[in-house]
């Protein structure tokens, strides 16, 4: 990676990566403020359950010329014959949702749902993550799946699914692709800087040495396949006690690479610990998705 300061590109000055010196002058980095009139969407259908587990990624879909969003729903009380399911929302301007009767699952009762994936396995909530690639005219989405193999088992695997549509999805073949994953990653999809997939996935516990346990690792692949095992690239060093990574979005902005770490401050006095705690978004700056840089003092 070229460290040269391409002109044609904007600075965001979130780091201090083009700034020789300063004097008299005090950089402030703008947060972001939550909308008026949250939350955009709840659940409310009965196959929903309760709450809304891992929203699984916001895309246009330009074919149709809307917005889709993906989530994951678990164990709702009043359909026991759903363990995890995954569950699509649409909008057109992505403040308003909408929930679609979509025809992949009917319910024991008889109703129609948005779910289009039912997980009837697995001891883990199911994490989805999906990528749109629309010059792959046959099958442009792509979700990535974190599930375990059964009840009681928390050693997630990360399987692939394909879809035309992003309703209809099929396995792939050889699935899982992924061993020894957490129950979150994020993916970034196909780098040009490195001519590869790359996917932010949290370590498993196989992975897991010293004193820290929920922390960001790093995959790449080729072909979204072959996957390579998952290199550490943040842990929560220099963080108050009892703080770790859930997990990581990142995307590519004005040549960097930003990262949102959900920093998951757990309380290890409650009779599950580790289990319980509270969740902020931070903010993660890196010139070449690898080497990462805290921004805005860790708020």
């Amino acid at each position: 990676m070229s460290n040269v300061i391409n002109p044609l590109v904007s600075q965001l000055f979130l780091d201090n990566h083009v700034i020789e010196e300063t004097s008299r002058v005090k950089k402030i980095i703008h947060s972001p403020h939550k909308y008026y009139n949250n939350p955009l969407y709840k659940a409310g259908a009965s196959w929903e359950g309760t709450s809304i587990h891992y929203l699984g990624g916001v895309h246009f879909d330009k074919k149709e010329g809307i917005l889709k969003a993906w989530y994951a729903v678990l164990s709702p009380s009043k359909h026991p014959e759903i363990k995890h399911a995954v569950c699509m929302i649409t909008s057109t301007d992505g403040i308003h949702w909408e929930r679609p009767e979509l025809d992949v699952y009917k319910t024991s009762d008889g109703q129609w749902t948005n779910i289009v994936l039912l997980i009837t396995h697995g001891g883990g909530t199911g994490a989805p993550t999906i990528i749109y690639e629309p010059e792959n005219t046959e099958e442009p989405w792509t979700m990535v799946l974190s599930t375990t193999d059964g009840e009681g088992n928390w050693d997630y695997k990360g399987y692939i699914l394909r879809s035309p549509d992003g309703i209809h999805w099929d396995q792939f073949d050889n699935n899982p692709v992924l061993t020894g994953t957490g129950d979150t990653h994020s993916l970034l999809g196909w780098d040009e800087n490195y001519q590869k997939y790359v996917a932010f996935i949290r370590p498993g516990r196989q992975h897991v040495k010293g004193p820290y346990r929920r922390f960001i690792g790093r995959s790449i692949s080729d072909d979204f396949v072959t996957w390579t095992d998952p290199a550490v690239v943040l842990v929560p060093e220099e963080d108050e006690p009892n703080l770790e990574f859930y997990n990581m979005p990142v995307f590519k902005y004005e040549g960097l690479y930003l990262g949102l770490p959900w920093a998951y401050k757990t309380f290890p006095e409650e009779p599950y610990p580790r289990m319980n705690g509270t969740m902020d978004v931070q903010l993660a700056v890196s010139h070449d998705g690898i080497e990462w840089d805290r921004a805005m003092d860790r708020e």
